[in-house]
């Protein structure tokens, strides 16, 4: 008996020194070298760094660089966590983030700890998230829109002083928040792996998810072109209306989703226009379950136009619109692409053996940079045997929610004529990829992903390399952008919506 006392207490002794042993104390020292470990990989590793620069002006590596001297004031391991993946916030990638798990199947996981990848990002989230509620002032509880080169505050807000005095907001665009330019305030703060876009037609940058503190002033002009000056301190509620028009809540065609992500896949047809319309509110098919329906709806149906909407699309995987493809078409279309990395020591070995395939190219659009450009033997996607064999346009429609997969997917259309993209650009540096690589800096176990590749298919520019741009670019007036951001509230994905409303379709339907 009491053998099993001495067993059971050391093996306590040991969980508890286990548990003790995190978060681990990190010098100053060991903290720098994980910082400058991580900026080297970036530089290494990161592709997109000299096209980004090339586009926008903006070395963004140098402004990451710059976070290095807080390290000075830091004491506690989550606020160097936080610093760290603040240092990716600065790459401007939905795919330069902080690893949530790693897998022995799908990840290179050599040298490195499985288990911390998991823990560190669960006990990181739950202390920013403490740390979010105990700061001081509060936000303001809408996100700005930006729309033209203008930040709005869409929806109908209802200000009200503990007087019971009233402002109401409706549709407003921020002028400037505290004696600032509203667009100078968010220049000011840009950083987000996937809220940072670049507006190519005024060659800026602009925060999809801008945010400003509810306190200070704030001068806006209302939708009636009234110009207001609003000091948030002395506003005590704020009641909230997530849509400007509030008419729609009340007929009949509009029903409301309790969350954009309710709406679910579709495949309808359209006798009408003999129109087959497909919607995809993300790439996961992992049954071809999805597929099969598109043949069983569009099975010996005239077909005069194919539409394909990926608007909202977060991805997924490439595969469900290849099988997608294949499911539709008649003949074989092609599938060649050039996708670069970095040349360097790093990539080599990450790349292993792929590094043979690949050789060193610089190109007359960016001359002084090298990269390891694949050369790949291109492919093909065939008919399944019982496709529907239609040989006509295959239009996809896009907004600037597009991600990763369903990015790739309109990329893709640029390099096949029987496919078309439409709509609007993202901002995003898209096209081909392949599954971004894990790392893990060996002091803090700080563990991250990042995209090794970039798709140079077909490209004649570093702007060419962000593969945002539709072919057939559709540019909203700022009316029906409005509106269409109120649609998101509701099921849009029918015939009655789509053909009424849906500026896009609309445009599309007039397309031959």
């Amino acid at each position: 008996m009491a053998k099993k006392i001495f067993i059971c207490t050391i093996l306590f002794c040991n969980l508890y020194a286990i548990a003790q042993d995190f978060p681990p104390t990190l010098t100053k020292q060991q903290m720098y070298e994980d910082f400058d470990d991580l900026i080297h990989i970036l530089k290494e590793g990161n592709p997109q760094l000299p096209i980004r620069q090339a586009v926008t002006g903006y070395n963004l590596l140098d402004s990451a660089k710059l976070l290095r001297f807080t390290i000075d004031t830091i004491e506690d391991y989550y606020r160097f966590i936080q610093l760290l993946d603040n240092v990716l916030d600065y790459m401007f990638d939905i795919h330069a983030i902080m690893a949530e798990q790693a897998s022995e199947q799908r990840d290179d996981t050599t040298g490195i700890d499985i288990k911390k990848v998991n823990e560190i990002y669960s006990k990181y989230k739950q202390w920013f998230s403490a740390l979010f509620w105990k700061q001081g002032p509060i936000q303001f509880p809408s996100s700005p829109v930006y729309i033209n080169g203008n930040y709005y505050i869409h929806g109908i807000h209802t200000l009200t002083t503990k007087d019971g005095d009233t402002l109401i907001l409706k549709n407003a665009k921020i002028i400037s928040y505290n004696d600032i330019s509203y667009q100078n305030y968010v220049n000011a703060r840009l950083r987000g792996s996937n809220s940072i876009r670049w507006d190519f037609k005024r060659n800026q940058y602009f925060n999809k998810y801008s945010s400003f503190l509810r306190k200070g002033n704030l001068v806006i002009e209302n939708e009636n072109g009234n110009i207001d000056t609003v000091n948030l301190d002395k506003y005590y509620g704020i009641d909230i209306v997530q849509i400007g028009d509030v008419s729609l809540l009340h007929q009949s065609d509009f029903k409301l989703l309790g969350h954009p992500t309710t709406i679910e896949k579709k495949v309808l047809y359209f006798e009408k226009d003999k129109i087959l319309y497909i919607y995809l509110n993300d790439m996961i098919d992992a049954e071809n379950t999805f597929v099969e329906k598109v043949k069983e709806v569009g099975k010996d149906k005239e077909l005069k136009k194919v539409i394909i909407d990926v608007r909202g699309n977060k991805g997924g995987g490439d595969r469900v619109w290849h099988n997608l493809l294949k499911a539709i078409v008649a003949d074989s279309l092609i599938y060649d692409v050039k996708m670069a990395f970095c040349n360097s020591e790093l990539m080599r070995k990450r790349l292993g053996k792929h590094a043979e395939y690949s050789k060193v190219q610089t190109f007359d659009w960016l001359p002084n940079t090298e990269y390891l450009v694949a050369q790949y033997a291109p492919s093909y996607f065939v008919p399944d045997s019982n496709s529907l064999k239609y040989k006509g346009k295959i239009y996809v429609l896009q907004d600037e929610n597009v991600f990763s997969a369903a990015h790739s997917f309109t990329s893709y259309c640029r390099h096949i004529e029987q496919l078309v993209s439409v709509g609007e650009p993202t901002g995003l540096l898209a096209g081909f990829g392949l599954s971004p690589l894990l790392y893990q800096l060996k002091n803090s176990k700080f563990s991250f992903r990042l995209a090794p590749a970039i798709d140079v298919t077909d490209v004649n520019s570093a702007l060419d390399v962000y593969q945002d741009l539709p072919e057939i670019l559709i540019e909203f007036p700022f009316e029906e952008k409005i509106k269409a951001l109120d649609y998101k509230k509701f099921d849009m994905q029918n015939e009655n919506n789509l053909y009424k409303y849906d500026y896009l379709f609309k445009k599309v339907l007039e397309m031959k």
